[in-house]
């Protein structure tokens, strides 16, 4: 949506609020509804994905917040990502 606002806006620094609000909609309007839909049916599962994320760090002290490169390579998570994947047909999300 940022990136689409940024392209759209004609290169000016300080739109008015008239203007960004305009862009903003028009945003919106080219987003695919199968892209939202998509985002949709994939919520309970990243939902899942970041509960998964949280209780590991709970319970792995040594595991502090920014630690996502350790978590992510939990035998855990990768089987519960590779699962993700096959039920959901994607390869991938900005989690």
């Amino acid at each position: 949506m940022k990136d689409w606002i940024q392209e759209h806006s004609n290169g000016q620094e300080d739109p008015t609020y008239d203007t960004l609000q305009g862009l903003v909609n028009q945003a919106w309007e080219a987003v695919d509804e199968r892209i939202l839909t998509k985002l949709i049916q994939e919520m309970p599962e990243r939902c899942q994905a970041k509960l998964l994320v949280e209780s590991v760090l709970v319970t792995n002290p040594a595991l502090g917040p920014g630690q996502w490169n350790k978590v992510a390579k939990l035998p855990c998570f990768t089987a519960f990502l590779a699962n993700l994947h096959a039920s959901v047909g994607w390869g991938g999300w900005a989690g």
